[in-house]
């Protein structure tokens, strides 16, 4: 099986999902089968950690021996005082230690992302830079268990997807866990895999082995802002998502008795209306609805009064673009958007590759903004702390993945004319809806 196969040659792993969707359980389940001994260390006390363990030693036949197999470490008690006092220097020296001395070739970080504070989030990728640093010159196989509720959830996932081998993500699908591989080192045939137990025995399979397939969702979506619904048709117009949108409540009354299992409502002029939410219980529907506002600022009170009323919350579409992805992956529960398909070290060479890679972009519905210049590309360096790009120097070409051209902020804009005039910025949109190619 290819998972298999890439877990022993990826270095650097990621296991992201739900809280408590069973990803400590199938990081052991994948390692048992390829190693003997792996070490595991964690944030939650060492009482915790060996319950956890017991618990999964006695549901499952294949863990029998796992007290065995996984010798298991907690951080210090009052790592967290160190922390808030010094930073993560000193956590950082112990963890050095701790893979250099350790045996074992495999090292698991449990709940990685319960380490960081929301004021931490300048240092998320200091911290993973350097951890991944020692494993390298330690020689030492480290895998992070994510969870997707933890506080700086977008950036630690947004860093690690650019920096890990194997990078795979965990739904829950009713009583099964399906597996999706979003990146490795080499070409997967088969990304998806059905993880499920049967009379206490774990099985793992390919997605298209096990004859098992997603439900279609239906969602609608009621937005009067043309670039609202174009964005939103762009990125959800998908085989297993039944999108309708629509533009008012008014015109849309009869989509909504139909009980769409989503419904993405679009405020008007940032007034926040709670009639939506109500439709649920008056209609008694179980479409789970969800608002959205175009403010900065989203005050707790609205937020409290909407849950109450009948919606799922209230949140803010003034974010970034890749942010609301997240969000409304988060959502609908289904994984829609490729966000670790692209690699910053590729390079293209012919105008033919050029449109050939915009095209591959746009079949995949990922988001992006091209940058014409009008001189040759040099010292781009400053880029590198943005996102993704890829630079196309005989054409005078950036392309920005993950971005749209209002997210090229004048920072950007600014440092770019420095060096270059700019002539042109389109994105996916302008491509997808029929402006012509800037290329040529």
């Amino acid at each position: 099986m290819e998972i298999f196969q890439e877990l022993q040659e990826s270095e650097s792993i990621v296991i992201e999902g739900d809280r408590r969707i069973g990803k400590l359980t199938f990081a052991l389940y994948i390692l048992k089968k390829k190693y003997s001994n792996v070490s595991l260390i964690s944030p939650l006390t060492s009482n915790q950690i060996a319950k956890r363990i017991e618990s999964i030693s006695q549901s499952f036949i294949e863990f029998n021996d796992l007290a065995d197999f996984v010798d298991a470490y907690s951080f210090r008690e009052d790592w967290i005082d160190i922390k808030n006092e010094y930073g993560f220097k000193y956590l950082l020296q112990d963890l050095e230690y701790f893979i250099e001395m350790n045996q074992n070739e495999v090292i698991i970080f449990h709940r990685i992302g319960n380490i960081f504070e929301y004021s931490d989030r300048d240092l998320i990728e200091y911290f993973f830079t350097t951890l991944l640093s020692y494993g390298i010159k330690y020689k030492k196989k480290l895998v992070f268990l994510l969870g997707n509720d933890v506080v700086n959830y977008d950036l630690i996932s947004h860093y690690l997807v650019e920096s890990i081998d194997l990078y795979m993500k965990m739904y829950k699908q009713g009583d099964l866990r399906e597996i999706e591989v979003l990146f490795a080192l080499s070409p997967i045939v088969d990304p998806k895999y059905i993880f499920e137990s049967k009379h206490k025995k774990l099985f793992l399979f390919t997605k298209e082995k096990s004859g098992y397939m997603h439900k279609n969702i239906s969602l609608v979506i009621i937005a009067k802002d043309e670039n609202i619904k174009r964005i939103n048709k762009y990125l959800l117009d998908k085989p297993q998502i039944e999108l309708k949108i629509i533009d008012s409540i008014a015109d849309s009354l009869d989509a909504i008795l139909q009980n769409p299992d989503y419904l993405l409502y679009f405020g008007e002029d940032n007034k926040i209306n709670s009639s939506i939410c109500e439709l649920r219980t008056k209609y008694n529907l179980y479409t789970k609805i969800l608002y959205m506002v175009n403010k900065e600022f989203i005050r707790v009170d609205d937020r409290l009064n909407l849950i109450d009323k009948g919606c799922v919350d209230l949140l803010n579409f003034n974010i970034p673009i890749i942010n609301y992805v997240l969000e409304i992956s988060k959502y609908i529960q289904i994984h829609f958007y490729k966000i670790g398909i692209i690699r910053n070290d590729l390079k293209l060479k012919t105008k033919d590759e050029v449109i050939d890679f915009i095209n591959y972009l746009l079949k995949g519905r990922i988001l992006f903004s091209i940058v014409k210049i009008d001189e040759k590309l040099e010292n781009i360096q400053y880029l590198r702390n943005y996102d993704k790009y890829i630079e196309f120097e005989d054409y005078n070409i950036i392309i920005f993945v993950n971005l749209l051209k209002h997210e090229l902020t004048k920072i950007i804009f600014s440092k770019m004319d420095e060096h270059f005039h700019i002539l042109k910025v389109q994105d996916s949109l302008d491509i997808f809806y029929g402006e012509k190619l800037c290329i040529d």
